[in-house]
Protein backbone atom coordinates (compact mmCIF):
# COMPACT_ATOMS: atom_id res chain seq x y z
CA UNK A 1 0.00 0.00 0.00
CA UNK A 2 1.37 3.64 -0.72
CA UNK A 3 2.07 6.10 1.90
CA UNK A 4 -1.45 8.69 2.82
CA UNK A 5 -0.81 12.14 1.34
CA UNK A 6 -1.07 13.54 5.23
CA UNK A 7 -2.18 17.42 5.34
CA UNK A 8 -2.65 19.19 8.49
CA UNK A 9 -5.53 22.08 9.52
CA UNK A 10 -5.28 23.85 12.49
CA UNK A 11 -8.39 25.19 14.48
CA UNK A 12 -6.81 26.58 18.11
CA UNK A 13 -4.54 23.97 19.55
CA UNK A 14 -6.63 20.60 17.99
CA UNK A 15 -5.23 19.86 14.76
CA UNK A 16 -6.89 17.50 12.03
CA UNK A 17 -5.46 15.74 10.10
CA UNK A 18 -6.46 14.75 6.51
CA UNK A 19 -5.40 12.46 4.11
CA UNK A 20 -6.20 11.42 0.70
CA UNK A 21 -7.78 8.16 -0.54
CA UNK A 22 -5.08 5.50 -0.71
CA UNK A 23 -6.25 2.62 -3.40
CA UNK A 24 -7.60 -0.73 -2.24
CA UNK A 25 -7.07 0.82 1.82
CA UNK A 26 -10.08 0.07 3.92
CA UNK A 27 -8.94 1.70 7.23
CA UNK A 28 -6.44 4.17 8.61
CA UNK A 29 -4.39 4.28 12.08
CA UNK A 30 -3.54 7.45 13.09
CA UNK A 31 -0.28 7.78 15.28
CA UNK A 32 1.35 10.14 17.81
CA UNK A 33 5.26 10.27 19.13
CA UNK A 34 5.35 10.35 22.29
CA UNK A 35 8.39 10.29 24.31
CA UNK A 36 10.24 8.90 21.05
CA UNK A 37 7.71 6.16 20.88
CA UNK A 38 4.74 5.87 18.71
CA UNK A 39 1.37 5.76 20.03
CA UNK A 40 -1.79 4.26 18.20
CA UNK A 41 -4.62 7.04 18.50
CA UNK A 42 -7.30 3.90 16.70
CA UNK A 43 -8.21 2.85 13.45
CA UNK A 44 -10.58 4.60 11.38
CA UNK A 45 -12.42 4.42 7.96
CA UNK A 46 -12.46 8.01 7.61
CA UNK A 47 -9.74 10.32 5.97
CA UNK A 48 -9.53 12.68 8.68
CA UNK A 49 -9.16 12.93 12.29
CA UNK A 50 -8.94 15.70 14.86
CA UNK A 51 -6.69 15.52 17.66
CA UNK A 52 -7.91 16.94 21.19
CA UNK A 53 -5.92 18.11 24.64
CA UNK A 54 -2.95 19.24 22.83
CA UNK A 55 -0.95 22.46 24.67
CA UNK A 56 -0.87 25.45 22.48
CA UNK A 57 1.99 26.13 21.05
CA UNK A 58 3.63 23.10 21.36
CA UNK A 59 5.14 20.89 18.65
CA UNK A 60 3.56 17.45 17.87
CA UNK A 61 4.59 14.60 15.75
CA UNK A 62 1.87 12.59 14.23
CA UNK A 63 1.70 9.50 11.37
CA UNK A 64 -1.08 7.52 9.34
CA UNK A 65 -1.14 4.43 8.18
CA UNK A 66 -2.93 2.76 5.39
CA UNK A 67 -4.36 -0.57 6.01
CA UNK A 68 -6.45 -3.36 4.41
CA UNK A 69 -7.95 -5.43 7.00
CA UNK A 70 -10.75 -8.69 6.69
CA UNK A 71 -11.55 -10.98 8.81
CA UNK A 72 -8.65 -13.01 8.18
CA UNK A 73 -5.59 -11.03 7.77
CA UNK A 74 -4.14 -7.52 7.50
CA UNK A 75 -1.88 -5.49 5.40
CA UNK A 76 -0.21 -2.19 6.48
CA UNK A 77 1.04 0.49 4.24
CA UNK A 78 4.22 2.89 5.23
CA UNK A 79 4.14 5.62 7.87
CA UNK A 80 3.63 8.60 6.83
CA UNK A 81 4.96 11.41 9.08
CA UNK A 82 3.96 14.88 10.08
CA UNK A 83 5.23 17.57 12.62
CA UNK A 84 2.89 20.22 13.14
CA UNK A 85 3.07 23.25 16.20
CA UNK A 86 -0.46 23.97 17.98
CA UNK A 87 -1.61 27.43 17.96
CA UNK A 88 -0.21 30.05 20.49
CA UNK A 89 -3.05 31.38 23.26
CA UNK A 90 -4.08 35.16 22.40
CA UNK A 91 -2.03 37.70 23.75
CA UNK A 92 -3.35 38.40 26.77
CA UNK A 93 -3.78 41.85 29.45
CA UNK A 94 -3.21 44.64 26.63
CA UNK A 95 -2.73 47.92 28.36
CA UNK A 96 -2.69 51.71 26.50
CA UNK A 97 -1.40 54.88 26.98
CA UNK A 98 -1.05 57.97 25.00
CA UNK A 99 0.25 61.17 24.05
CA UNK A 100 -0.58 63.51 21.87
CA UNK A 101 0.91 61.93 18.58
CA UNK A 102 1.37 58.44 19.98
CA UNK A 103 0.46 55.16 21.29
CA UNK A 104 2.45 53.13 23.56
CA UNK A 105 1.15 49.35 23.67
CA UNK A 106 1.96 46.78 26.54
CA UNK A 107 0.89 43.16 26.60
CA UNK A 108 1.43 39.99 29.27
CA UNK A 109 4.08 37.17 27.89
CA UNK A 110 1.96 34.42 25.92
CA UNK A 111 3.79 31.02 27.07
CA UNK A 112 5.82 29.87 23.75
CA UNK A 113 5.62 32.68 21.44
CA UNK A 114 8.92 34.00 19.49
CA UNK A 115 7.27 37.39 18.34
CA UNK A 116 3.91 39.65 18.47
CA UNK A 117 2.83 41.19 15.33
CA UNK A 118 0.95 44.89 15.75
CA UNK A 119 -1.74 46.13 14.05
CA UNK A 120 -3.91 49.12 13.22
CA UNK A 121 -7.89 49.05 12.40
CA UNK A 122 -8.06 51.52 9.02
CA UNK A 123 -11.26 52.16 7.08
CA UNK A 124 -10.13 49.39 4.68
CA UNK A 125 -9.36 46.91 7.39
CA UNK A 126 -6.92 45.50 9.48
CA UNK A 127 -2.62 47.09 8.57
CA UNK A 128 0.38 45.33 9.67
CA UNK A 129 2.90 47.74 11.61
CA UNK A 130 5.58 45.69 13.18
CA UNK A 131 6.81 42.73 14.19
CA UNK A 132 8.11 42.75 17.81
CA UNK A 133 9.97 39.97 20.18
CA UNK A 134 9.26 42.67 23.19
CA UNK A 135 6.12 42.92 25.09
CA UNK A 136 5.97 46.77 24.27
CA UNK A 137 5.38 48.73 21.00
CA UNK A 138 4.92 52.73 20.61
CA UNK A 139 2.91 54.09 17.07
CA UNK A 140 4.07 57.43 16.76
CA UNK A 141 3.17 60.09 13.93
CA UNK A 142 -0.73 59.92 15.02
CA UNK A 143 -3.08 62.79 15.22
CA UNK A 144 -4.19 64.39 18.91
CA UNK A 145 -7.81 63.56 19.66
CA UNK A 146 -8.34 61.06 18.17
CA UNK A 147 -9.63 57.38 18.05
CA UNK A 148 -7.50 54.18 16.93
CA UNK A 149 -8.17 50.67 17.52
CA UNK A 150 -4.45 48.27 17.71
CA UNK A 151 -4.41 45.04 18.27
CA UNK A 152 -1.77 42.52 18.92
CA UNK A 153 -1.34 39.16 17.65
CA UNK A 154 1.09 36.29 19.18
CA UNK A 155 3.47 34.33 16.87
CA UNK A 156 5.21 30.93 16.97
CA UNK A 157 8.43 31.36 14.38
CA UNK A 158 9.38 27.41 13.06
CA UNK A 159 11.51 25.69 10.41
CA UNK A 160 8.16 26.21 7.92
CA UNK A 161 6.93 29.54 8.46
CA UNK A 162 4.70 31.52 11.19
CA UNK A 163 1.66 29.87 13.20
CA UNK A 164 -0.46 32.54 14.47
CA UNK A 165 -2.34 32.85 17.14
CA UNK A 166 -5.49 34.99 18.24
CA UNK A 167 -5.32 38.52 18.83
CA UNK A 168 -5.93 40.54 20.83
CA UNK A 169 -7.96 44.54 19.99
CA UNK A 170 -7.81 47.73 22.19
CA UNK A 171 -9.17 51.32 21.79
CA UNK A 172 -7.92 53.93 22.80
CA UNK A 173 -7.86 58.08 22.43
CA UNK A 174 -5.14 59.99 22.03
CA UNK A 175 -4.65 63.38 24.19
CA UNK A 176 -5.81 66.68 23.00
CA UNK A 177 -2.82 69.20 21.27
CA UNK A 178 -1.49 71.58 23.99
CA UNK A 179 -0.50 73.93 21.22
CA UNK A 180 -3.59 74.84 20.39
CA UNK A 181 -4.51 78.70 20.48
CA UNK A 182 -7.50 79.85 22.75
CA UNK A 183 -10.33 81.69 21.07
CA UNK A 184 -12.23 84.98 21.17
CA UNK A 185 -9.99 87.97 21.69
CA UNK A 186 -6.37 88.78 23.29
CA UNK A 187 -5.84 91.49 25.76
CA UNK A 188 -2.48 93.34 26.28
CA UNK A 189 -1.44 96.42 27.61
CA UNK A 190 0.14 99.45 25.93
CA UNK A 191 1.41 102.76 26.31
CA UNK A 192 -1.77 104.09 25.07
CA UNK A 193 -4.08 101.98 27.57
CA UNK A 194 -5.72 98.52 26.46
CA UNK A 195 -5.19 96.60 22.98
CA UNK A 196 -7.53 93.79 21.46
CA UNK A 197 -5.85 91.44 19.15
CA UNK A 198 -7.84 88.71 17.32
CA UNK A 199 -6.34 85.67 18.25
CA UNK A 200 -6.59 84.49 14.29
CA UNK A 201 -4.55 87.58 13.08
CA UNK A 202 -0.51 86.61 12.69
CA UNK A 203 0.06 90.01 15.24
CA UNK A 204 -2.10 87.93 17.72
CA UNK A 205 -0.05 85.39 17.09
CA UNK A 206 3.10 86.53 17.73
CA UNK A 207 2.19 88.17 21.04
CA UNK A 208 0.61 84.82 22.31
CA UNK A 209 3.93 82.90 21.69
CA UNK A 210 6.37 85.30 23.36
Amino acid sequence: LAQPTVTVKLNSSKPKLTWKKVEGATHYRVYQKINGEWKSLGLTTKRGKTVKNLRSATKYTFAVRAYVKSKSYSVAGDLKTVAVTTKPAATKKITATSTENSVTLTWSKVSGVTNYRIYQKTSSGWKALAYTSNLTYTIKSLNPNTSYTFAVKSYIKTTSGRVAGDYKQIDIKTKKSTNSQPTGTYVTTTDGGIKLYKITSAEAKAIFEK
